[in-house]
């Protein structure tokens, strides 16, 4: 939010999972993350999770640092930083692409420092993805490349022949 009160457009702002081919779960806390486009997964600490988690939901970026904020012994300056460098590291690696909110959805308005009980919060890292390319041959050959959307095997034509 700006110091005037309007809602900023980055707060208007939020990503979504690039592709139908990135593949994501999340066990304990821990997720993986699979490009079967690249071959390439990337695995995802605590703190990378909990983020990943709300961009798969496909909520704002501005609500993502509140929760954060709930749960980690983080300020919103720092936290709001954590996120934006995050979610470029997501953008650059092609996991994630921009997209507007939808016109019901109101962001977080908070207008200040978000105030948090101090209870049980955990300790605050940057948020960690980690990329693998060690079975990106293997995960390519597999033959679920040649699917298409309705299931089907399909010879993939090439881009030139398409044209």
């Amino acid at each position: 939010m700006e110091a005037s009160g309007r809602v900023s457009s980055r707060d208007e702002l939020r990503v979504r999972v690039a592709d139908p081919q990135i593949l994501s779960e999340i066990v304990e806390g821990e997720a993986v993350v699979l490009d079967l486009r690249s071959g390439c997964y990337f695995s995802l600490d605590p703190v990378a999770s909990a983020i990943w988690a709300q961009v798969v939901a496909e909520t704002s970026i501005a609500d993502i640092v509140a929760p954060m904020q709930s749960t980690h012994e983080v300020d919103e300056v720092t936290a709001r930083e954590a996120v934006d460098g995050f979610v470029a590291r997501l953008r650059a690696e092609g996991l994630v692409v921009d997209a507007p909110l939808s016109p019901g959805h109101a962001a977080l308005a908070t207008g200040g420092p978000a105030a948090v009980a101090t209870g049980d919060r955990a300790p605050f890292t940057p948020p960690v993805l980690t990329r693998y390319d060690d079975v990106q041959d293997l995960l390519l050959l597999d033959p679920i490349h040649d699917v298409d959307e309705s299931g089907w095997p399909a010879a993939r034509v090439p881009q030139a022949a398409a044209e």
